[in-house]
């Protein structure tokens, strides 16, 4: 059981939708229910930052796709400047926003969703046609900028968790073991991302390694719903406008990766029947001479 102070320098240090122990007391005793405030400033600020993100996909794509390696260096800054916050005093316009972005995993995340989004739209529409080339470069960015979020996490929570575990739900403790098995599915799709390990893959099993990406950006939604459960059943807002955004997002991809799945198979039952068809024509191509012939001889068969 946490008392005010350690709830309140937790509480600083998480930001405003820090992990919840199971209860904390304060004013002689009585416990009271976490304060979860500005659960719509919040959802706003990711939706912004998705939204930037996927503006700044369609208008550098041909910048990231030519000097890749000035991106993986922004993105590392960023976590750097993050990471150096008390040393290094940002603009208080700023400050809030990107501590937020970072330390929340926004802007990572809102990369990753640009990733995976792109591989449902269909292969020859404009949109896939435009960024699948720059559809790895994005998904480093995205493992370069979540490292900030990894860090934070591991120092503040995981040292308080070893410490005294009994103080968080089981929620929150079984979501932070998922994130230690999510930091090795990143590092091995991340590392593979990289066009110098990929050249010295075959490209069947780099193929397979990729497919994690699909058990990750699942298990990250099941890591979400895991840490902010609690203190939504609590009554908090800020967790629950989280469950309800991020679930937008992962349920609106599932239904899209099934659609473009349906449309696949489609596609390639349409293939077969044709290939069918010709072999069928081709087949009888090759028998009328054979009839033809018969039928000169005065075959009965070929008559028949």
């Amino acid at each position: 059981m946490l008392n005010c102070e350690d709830y309140l320098d937790l509480h600083r240090c998480l930001s405003i939708d820090g992990p919840v122990p199971v209860s904390y007391t304060c004013h002689g005793g009585s416990p009271k229910n976490l304060p979860h405030p500005h659960a719509r400033r919040t959802a706003t600020l990711f939706l912004y930052t998705l939204l930037g993100t996927i503006v700044f996909a369609a208008v550098l794509r041909p910048a990231v796709k030519r000097a890749p390696w000035a991106f993986y260096a922004l993105a590392a800054a960023l976590v750097f400047l993050f990471l150096a916050r008390g040393a290094i005093q940002l603009p208080a316009i700023i400050d809030r926003p990107f501590f937020l972005m970072m330390q929340k995993a926004y802007l990572a995340f809102a990369f990753f969703v640009v990733v995976m989004f792109i591989g449902v739209f269909p292969e020859k529409s404009p949109v896939r046609t435009w960024l699948q080339p720059i559809r790895s470069e994005l998904s480093i960015m995205g493992c370069l900028l979540v490292i900030g979020h990894i860090v934070s996490y591991l120092v503040s929570i995981g040292a308080r968790m070893l410490a005294n575990r009994d103080a968080y739900s089981i929620s929150v403790q079984l979501s932070f073991l998922l994130s230690l098995l999510l930091a090795v599915l990143l590092i091995v799709l991340g590392a593979t991302s990289f066009m110098i390990v990929r050249r010295h893959m075959r490209a069947q099993a780099w193929k397979r390694v990729q497919l994690l990406a699909y058990p990750f950006f699942l298990l990250t939604w099941v890591h979400i719903l895991l840490y902010l459960l609690p203190p939504a059943l609590a009554g908090s807002q800020t967790p629950l406008v989280g469950i309800i955004v991020y679930s937008a997002v992962f349920v609106a991809y599932i239904l899209l990766r099934l659609a473009a799945r349906g449309r696949s198979r489609k596609r390639k039952g349409g293939a077969t029947y044709r290939g069918n068809e010709g072999r069928h024509e081709a087949a009888g191509q090759r028998n009328k001479p054979e009839i033809k012939v018969f039928l000169d001889k005065g075959s009965t068969e070929g008559a028949i």
